[in-house]
């Protein structure tokens, strides 16, 4: 809840009375978050009850003074301006009827579920975050600089609990360096860090960039993914800068 508040009052999104009302509402959205998390079912009243003091005070305010919850450089619904990549409406396209026929598929396609939506959202996967770094496997945590419902200050807030075998959460410490493709092209800031086990853990926030940064930004984005894959995102990097440092 206090990274809503942190981005609302640094971006200056809402009137002080809202920036007071997230305030005093702090004490209490921490303790339905924990009441929900205690028996994490989506359908309860400790789940239902946070959802909607979440989306009275820290949302709903943002969005009536009319920015986007999921590009905070635009009003809501114009998050496509910001888009470098439009691949169309693809509702429309994969509904044709040659193009069910190719894929074998009779239902129609629905771009939004909001049943498998619920049960995507429903499960803490912390746990099973924690249990690949375990395994000595490599994890990437990307959030668009522009993004305030998964923004930068609440994700590496939860990043604090990432701890399993080692204290992943280290990684947090990290001094940000800036990430950059080429010399005129820059992905983002990035703390990384290659614990004991083998284990590489690297939290991005990708500049310029909402909800959907491989709609900003396709080219960064395979690049970054690229990078992911063949783990060079943790060598080091010539190219990787000192930049500003996000409490």
């Amino acid at each position: 809840c206090s990274g809503y508040l942190e981005v609302a009052t640094r971006r200056s999104l809402v009137e002080d009375s809202e920036i007071r009302e997230m305030k005093q509402a702090l004490e209490n959205c921490r303790a339905k978050l924990e009441e929900c998390q205690t028996n994490w079912e989506f359908d309860s009243g400790a789940c239902k009850s946070i959802q909607a003091l979440w989306s009275k005070v820290f949302l709903n305010p943002v969005k009536g003074n009319f920015v986007s919850l999921y590009d905070m450089r635009t009003v809501p619904a114009g998050e496509c301006l910001f888009y470098k990549f439009h691949p169309g409406d693809a509702e429309l396209f994969l509904n044709q009827k040659s193009i069910r026929e190719q894929l074998g598929v009779s239902r129609e396609f629905k771009i939004l579920n909001k049943q498998v939506l619920q049960k995507y959202t429903q499960p803490d996967t912390t746990p099973a975050l924690v249990s690949l770094l375990d395994a000595g496997l490599k994890v990437l945590i990307a959030v668009g600089a522009e993004d305030y419902i998964v923004n930068t200050n609440s994700t590496l807030m939860w990043m604090r609990t990432l701890k399993g075998r080692y204290d992943y959460s280290t990684v947090v410490l990290q001094q940000a360096t800036t990430l950059k493709m080429s010399r005129d092209e820059t992905v983002g800031d990035v703390r990384k860090e290659i614990f004991d086990n083998g284990a590489k853990l690297a939290f991005i926030e990708i500049t310029e960039a909402g909800h959907m940064p491989y709609m900003n930004k396709p080219a960064e984005m395979e690049w970054l993914l690229a990078a992911f894959i063949d783990g060079n995102l943790w060598s080091g990097d010539a190219g990787l800068r000192q930049t500003r440092h996000h409490s």
